[in-house]
């Protein structure tokens, strides 16, 4: 019992300090923006930040109450966690395709309803940012893939990367387009966060995604890039 006990106890470390890591790049970035824009523009970017990261995490963190068990329950077999893993994104990936298209519509009326219409700016982050849900949902899943195959080390290199990443293109952005800029820079950053763990799936643990899993990706892309376009339109 003493090895499992001490394998736990590194793993948990590994997490807390990835965790750790998150939670220092989100304080930067707030902390950055303060000092190029104002106190009110750092409310503005939380709200919109708070509208595509927290609201849409809903949605995965109740996936996940039943798609980590049923991952960790069979992690031993490589086919069965392939299975469930591409089964996990494609349902993900299923569900953003109808809701990324009506929420970026029903934007204009959501962020005056939850907040005010003072934070109407926030518009062009949520609506560049809505795309790096589906990377996310991609790498979110791959993500507990890590964690059940007990990579403690590997998930806390991963994370790390991504925070650094995430605060240089959030300052990029912010610094060449605004609000919009710190849009895009969301959504280059889950997407970059995306290659980094597809790769670890297919390279690292020999589990590639299925093709309906790219179909889908690709599908849900247009389906939010046609609605930006019609919009923008009208």
């Amino acid at each position: 019992l003493l090895p499992r006990a001490r394998h736990l106890l590194r793993l948990g470390a590994w997490l807390t300090l990835s965790s750790a890591v998150t939670l220092l790049s989100s304080y930067l970035v707030t902390v950055i923006i303060n000092r190029l824009a104002t106190t009110s523009g750092v409310g503005i970017f939380q709200a919109g930040y708070t509208l595509v990261d927290r609201y849409g995490g809903v949605i995965f963190t109740a996936i996940a109450m039943e798609f980590y068990p049923r991952l960790v329950a069979n992690i031993h077999s490589p086919r069965r966690t392939r299975l469930i893993l591409n089964h996990e994104i494609s349902l993900l990936l299923a569900i953003l395709l109808p809701a990324l298209p009506i929420f970026l519509l029903l934007l204009p009326y959501i962020l005056p309803l939850l907040f005010s219409s003072d934070f109407l700016p926030a518009l062009p982050y949520a609506s560049w940012a809505l795309p790096g849900m589906l990377f996310r949902a991609v790498s979110w899943c791959i993500g507990f893939l890590i964690i059940a195959r007990a990579d403690g080390r590997l998930y806390l290199w991963v994370e790390l990367t991504s925070a650094i990443l995430y605060v240089l293109l959030s300052v990029s952005g912010y610094l060449i387009d605004g609000f919009r800029g710190l849009g895009i820079a969301y959504s280059l950053w889950y997407l970059i966060y995306f290659i980094i763990t597809a790769a670890i799936s297919r390279f690292h643990y020999r589990l590639p995604l299925s093709p309906r899993v790219t179909t889908l990706l690709l599908l849900s892309f247009a389906a939010w890039a046609l609605t930006l376009f019609a919009s923008s339109l009208l």
